[in-house]
């Protein structure tokens, strides 16, 4: 779009398997989605650990990145590896203690 504006596409989904695990994104620019979701630019599942280095995450409707499962991605490497701004929600979620 030449006015692209937050929330333009859903999110690009990683889950748990053994191609996420594989996965690499390096590199890229994943911006203004977030939408028809509450995840945002990225979501990671299922304890999918995929290399996430030298992107912009940005403009999300929602998250940056979503994280989710009992193991994921550490949030400061991928502060410290990505440009991660300008998200409504925030620029990483990570999931809530279990039980809570």
């Amino acid at each position: 779009s030449s006015t692209p504006q937050a929330g333009d596409w859903r999110f690009i989904w990683l889950a748990m398997g053994p191609l996420a695990a594989q996965s690499k994104m390096t590199w890229c620019k994943l911006l203004y989605a977030g939408g028809v979701s509450n995840e945002g630019n990225l979501l990671i599942t299922g304890e999918a650990l995929p290399v996430v280095q030298h992107c912009e995450i940005a403009y999300s409707a929602a998250y940056g990145i979503w994280l989710d499962g009992a193991v994921y991605l550490d949030p400061g490497t991928l502060r410290a590896e990505n440009n991660i701004h300008d998200n409504a929600s925030g620029d990483i979620r990570v999931p809530p203690p279990p039980g809570k």
